[in-house]
């Protein structure tokens, strides 16, 4: 998203407010796939807690782009977070479950 995009420019600039006023044109916006990006704006505003409701919803509504969501660097501020871990392990995204995935390919000869 355009709006996620300059949220976290400006707040990368230290223009929080701006950062903050921009993350409110995006919340703003019709539902739709909004809610990863509001996430994503959240995490770097160091909102965590609007953070995590966002993904949630973004979860909840299949937004594909949950599917990068444990090596997306925007989401990096959850890592520290306790939920953190416990919310990947129930996507089954944790490191320990990636783990165990065991692929056997085998290519054309």
């Amino acid at each position: 998203s355009k709006l996620m995009a300059i949220a976290v420019i400006q707040q990368a600039m230290g223009k929080t407010a701006e950062a903050r006023a921009t993350r409110d044109k995006l919340a703003a916006e019709p539902p739709g796939d909004t809610a990863y990006y509001l996430a994503a704006a959240n995490a770097q505003l160091g909102d965590i807690d609007a953070a995590f409701r966002e993904v949630e919803r973004a979860i909840e509504t299949r937004d594909t782009n949950t599917t990068v969501l444990p090596h997306d660097w925007l989401m990096r501020p959850l890592h520290k977070d306790p939920r953190w871990l416990p919310f990947l392990r129930r996507l089954g995204r944790a490191p320990e479950q990636l783990a165990k995935v065991k692929l056997d390919v085998k290519l054309p000869q």
